[in-house]
């Protein structure tokens, strides 16, 4: 069974409503009915990362879950907007709830021995510990959120494992094994990219060896960074 990741199903989420959007805008056809459902899609998003995370990330989700659940509800006109007004502060419960239990979460780092990762940290801190004996990669999704990977208990095959990484004002770090070759081939859009391993920062010079670890995709007014503890 093919595996979809919570990244690849958020993009095919956005750009299924922008097409929508799109079609409507052109008066091509009249997708207004659509459209009131596209909050249901995002509850089902938010369960889907709830079960994908094996619940390791918990507020992002929920805050989502409950955000597309009362503007379904007001596209539907079950609720009004003084039902919403009234249940609101709820979001800023989670938030305290989620900052009070973090030292307990960060105490009890979870590990998994997965070939691949598939961590989304959506206005939450999620951490992860892998010592895989055949890591292969991943995917790494950080919106408004923190998130750090621990592979330094990891090993990996013949093949270069790759991750995948998406980093929107938020902060993700991977923690690789000292003797690992690590490339890097990330689009930074004001955001800042940091290699915390000794002796690399200021290394200029391109290993000819082969990468055990190659990392991809985009940081935009995040941080990510690289290190080896």
């Amino acid at each position: 069974m093919v595996k979809i990741s919570s990244q690849v199903l958020l993009g095919i989420l956005v750009l299924l409503l922008g097409i929508l959007l799109l079609i409507r805008n052109l008066e091509i056809y009249d997708t207004g009915q659509l459209l009131q459902y596209i909050p249901s899609l995002f509850i089902l998003l938010g369960v889907y990362i709830l079960i994908k995370s094996r619940f390791t990330s918990i507020t992002g989700p929920v805050i989502i879950i409950l955000i597309a659940t009362f503007v379904q509800l007001l596209v539907l006109e079950i609720v009004t907007w003084g039902t919403l007004i009234t249940w609101w502060p709820i979001i800023f419960i989670l938030i305290g709830l989620d900052i009070l239990l973090k030292r307990k979460r960060r105490s009890s780092t979870p590990k998994r021995s997965d070939q691949k990762v598939d961590i989304t940290a959506v206005f939450d801190e999620v951490n992860l510990s892998n010592n895989s004996p055949d890591f292969k990669g991943g995917n790494i999704s950080v919106v408004l959120g923190d998130s750090e990977l621990d592979l330094k208990d990891a090993e990996i095959g013949s093949s270069p494992a790759k991750i995948n990484v998406t980093v929107l004002l938020g902060e993700a770090d991977i923690i690789v094994p000292e003797d690992w070759q690590v490339e890097m081939d990330l689009i930074n859009i004001l955001g800042d990219i940091y290699d915390k391993r000794p002796n690399r920062s200021g290394d200029k010079e391109v290993s000819t060896e082969k990468p055990d670890l190659i990392i991809t995709g985009t940081v935009i007014l995040g941080d990510f960074s690289i290190k080896d503890k």
